[in-house]
């Protein structure tokens, strides 16, 4: 029953009202020339009735002859089926026809990766990794099928040359979603069996010193000088006699350190101007469309800003189309002066800023020279 319901919507029925007394003639003979219909119905109250027939059997010529034979009239209803609906759209298949293809197309486009993204990574470069991986052949544009997930991870870590240890690639729909996991310095393990001193890094003013082992051999408030013995790890005692241990404490003195800052008098500032330059590109699965047609930039000096963005279907559907705008913002520069005050206060706060990021403490109220 479908499949017949299927073959009148493909090639077209019509509903056809026979109009006039004794229409059982009309339809007679159309079982005597062996026509198809269907659906005979009588309307109430009067004597009409109605047929469905398949498009390929009605004829003008002919329902205007068995017309002509009964007296009775006949007119068309109604047209249904994909053959009549083509027929009144017969000037728009162009739009229907590119809509086809292009649901066709998005459908075909589903067996392949559109973007590869990472999505969780403690690695301070991704896009080293993005493109071991477009190398190693998973880059937008490829088969799904084509790619042996399990391999492709095994030689993204060994091509990575020890930078990470782990990567999981999972295929979601058209993207391919990454997962990195760096490689973490091996841990320093710390030998406290082996004898040693503990000597002075800086020189300095004592103000703390702790023993844990060995023998004190500095005082709080005493001056030392750099390689100084603090802590020997030499050990003599009147019960154990002379032993050598691996020296521990705790040392706070006071050191001095030099920082530098050069701030020049004459120095170089860019400023923007008003003339700015778009250039939009289309990528496709990897592919480049310049939609521009000079490629010369006729500002010297400028600035190139990029920004890509997907193109989505519905705002839900991610294309593998991309729209690529390079921005260009011309610059000029300039040279700027100053004066010894005003350099010094700018040494200062970024000896200040130093000082606060080295230490975690700032040197605000201090008078530097």
């Amino acid at each position: 029953m479908f499949l017949i319901k299927l073959y009148h919507f493909i090639f077209g029925y019509m509903t056809i009202k026979i109009i006039g007394l004794n229409p059982e003639k009309f339809i007679n003979i159309l079982i005597n020339m062996q026509s198809r219909f269907w659906g005979v119905k009588k309307i109430s109250e009067t004597s009409d009735l109605h047929i469905k027939m398949p498009a390929r059997f009605y004829k003008n010529e002919v329902f205007d002859e068995i017309s002509a034979k009964t007296h009775l009239t006949y007119e068309i209803i109604s047209k249904r089926g994909l053959r009549f609906f083509l027929e009144r759209h017969k000037h728009r298949l162009g739009i229907y026809m590119g809509v086809i293809i292009g649901v066709a197309l998005i459908y075909i486009s589903t067996f392949f990766i559109w973007e590869v993204k990472v999505v969780k990574s403690d690695y301070n470069n991704n896009e080293e990794i993005i493109e071991i991986l477009e190398k190693l052949g998973c880059k937008e544009g490829v088969l799904k099928k084509s790619l042996d997930i399990l391999q492709l991870q095994n030689k993204a870590v060994l091509t990575s040359n020890g930078k990470i240890t782990w990567i999981a690639i999972n295929i979601k729909g058209t993207i391919a979603n990454v997962e990195i996991k760096k490689r973490e310095d091996s841990t320093k393990v710390n030998d406290y069996k082996t004898p040693v001193n503990i000597v002075a890094s800086k020189s300095g003013k004592i103000i703390y010193i702790e023993t844990y082992d060995g023998e004190k051999i500095a005082a709080a408030d005493n001056s030392i000088q750099k390689g100084g013995l603090l802590i020997s790890g030499v050990v003599n005692s009147d019960t154990l006699g002379m032993r050598i241990e691996h020296a521990a404490g705790k040392v706070l003195a006071e050191t001095t350190r030099t920082i530098e800052i050069a701030i020049p008098l004459v120095s170089t500032g860019k400023y923007y101007t008003e003339t700015i330059i778009n250039k939009k590109s289309l990528s496709v699965f990897g592919k480049n469309l310049n939609l521009y047609l000079k490629n010369d930039i006729f500002i010297k000096k400028y600035d190139k800003i990029k920004e890509t963005k997907n193109i989505t279907l519905f705002n839900a559907i991610i294309l593998p189309i991309k729209i690529s705008t390079s921005i260009y913002k011309e610059f000029v520069t300039e040279n700027i002066k100053i004066d010894e005050k005003t350099a010094k206060d700018i040494a200062i706060s970024k000896i200040n800023s130093i000082i606060d990021n080295r230490f975690g403490w700032g040197g605000g109220g201090r008078n530097y020279r």
